[in-house]
């Protein structure tokens, strides 16, 4: 599967997408985790551990793929 690719289960109310999933560490320091899909009906959005940010600052979400980077050997700030 490709970013942006999407099955559908038949019968089912479900899908599996793809999604591009990449962390990087912005200007002050904190890192986000952002995530992109194909651009038409899921678009980039990011996520960050910084709890001040009222915007992007989700808890679970950026545990949770942390640990889906972590998995795959794509997680490049070690002891963050």
């Amino acid at each position: 599967m490709q970013p942006g690719d999407v099955r559908a289960f038949l019968g089912k109310k479900a899908i599996v997408a793809a999604f591009g999933i990449w962390a990087a560490k912005d200007r002050s320091g904190y890192i986000h985790i952002h995530m992109t899909g194909d651009n038409k009906n899921f678009r980039h959005i990011t996520v960050c551990n910084n709890p001040n940010s009222k915007l992007r600052y989700n808890k679970v979400l950026f545990r949770d793929l942390r640990k889906l980077l972590i998995a795959y050997d794509k997680w490049t700030y070690q002891g963050e």
